[in-house]
């Protein structure tokens, strides 16, 4: 559409064309995303003069997209908390999981990207947010962190506040390994953290009222290795941590260098029963889905129970006679059950323990 040649915007103003306006010049935005471009064309010409653009992604209703400069001069388009028609673009719109820490130097340690829910409900890390609680299922849509390749094993839910950490190794291993982790890990992820720059994204799927879906980013870290980032210098044993968890993740001010944790295996007091799970990996082999998992800091367990996982609780299957603990408070304990229960179709398998 073309505007009328005499239109101005005041200093510090804003003009706003609404829907009406643009469908009666044949312009109707996509809910799938799109691109807005504003430029100048003097007359007739084919020269362009002033340009700007704006991409923006999937959009649920009411969700309005603004542009946000960052205090390294890079430009994004990003939700926005509210609508802000006429006015100063409000927040971003962040969460409630978000990436809250990154180590691309481990130095000895394990490279890792942490995220943080920032919610006072639990979320389930698969299926859409705003989606009703469900058990998952083999329908289950996952959570992807692109940039390093990853999807999210289908399942894992995570409480409000809590964390955990995204790992370029195997987590079973690396929860074995003196000392263990602060949180629980999944992975391994296939594309290692670049040492120099690089964009991370966290990505959900958006359901549609249809039932179909469209993946949109919840969470965005486009992380530098120079000023204005934090430097991570050789032999610091620190990693990037997230300032306001509520800020926008791809904003230099808002990240820090926090020291690298050495990690004991907390120690329950006595009586006290006590499962820290640090890993689970559920993943078919023959035909057979084998279940792995590591607990750390054991006290007062005297097994597991490994089940597959019904539409129901009702119709939950157990899968392997009771695993007797062999763990303590002080260390961490590797455990293995095999479903015969029938073929897992080549997909992993939803487990839990008690």
């Amino acid at each position: 559409m073309r505007l009328p040649a005499d239109t101005v915007i005041a200093p510090g103003g804003y003009l706003t064309i609404d829907a009406e306006t643009l469908l009666a010049a044949g312009v109707r935005l996509s809910l799938d995303g799109g691109v807005v471009a504003l430029f100048e064309a003097p007359g007739d010409s084919l020269r362009l003069g002033y340009t700007q653009a704006m991409n923006y992604g999937p959009t649920a209703p009411d969700q309005a997209y603004g542009r946000v400069v960052t205090s390294n001069a890079r430009v994004y388009t990003v939700p926005l908390a509210t609508p802000s028609l006429g006015g100063a673009n409000d927040n971003v719109k962040v969460g409630p999981i978000v990436i809250s820490a990154i180590q691309y130097r481990p130095d000895g340690g394990y490279e890792y990207i942490e995220l943080t829910n920032t919610g006072d409900q639990a979320v389930n890390l698969y299926d859409g947010v705003d989606s009703p609680a469900a058990r998952p299922t083999a329908q289950s849509m996952p959570w992807q962190l692109d940039g390093v390749g990853y999807t999210l094993p289908v399942g894992l839910t995570l409480p409000p506040g809590a964390s955990l950490r995204l790992v370029a190794d195997d987590p079973l291993d690396l929860c074995m390994a003196a000392g263990g982790a602060p949180t629980r890990l999944v992975g391994p992820y296939p594309v290692r953290l670049s040492g120099r720059a690089q964009a991370l994204a966290l990505v959900t799927p958006l359901v549609r009222a249809d039932g179909s879906a469209v993946p949109v980013e919840m969470d965005l870290v486009d992380y530098g290795t120079n000023a204005p980032w934090p430097v991570q210098a050789a032999d610091s044993h620190t990693a990037l941590e997230r300032v306001d968890l509520t800020g926008f993740g791809s904003e230099p001010r808002n990240w820090r260098l926090r020291a690298v944790e050495e990690t004991e295996n907390a120690q329950a007091g006595t009586g006290t029963l006590s499962a820290g799970l640090c890993a689970l990996r559920a993943a078919p082999d023959a035909g057979e889905a084998v279940v792995e998992w590591v607990i750390q800091s054991e006290s007062n367990v005297s097994g597991y129970r490994v089940w597959r996982v019904g539409a129901t609780p009702d119709e939950d299957v157990p899968v392997a006679q009771l695993i007797p603990a062999t763990g303590t408070a002080e260390g961490s304990a590797r455990y293995r059950a095999v479903d015969v229960t029938g073929s897992t179709g080549g997909h992993g398998l939803p487990a839990g323990s008690d």
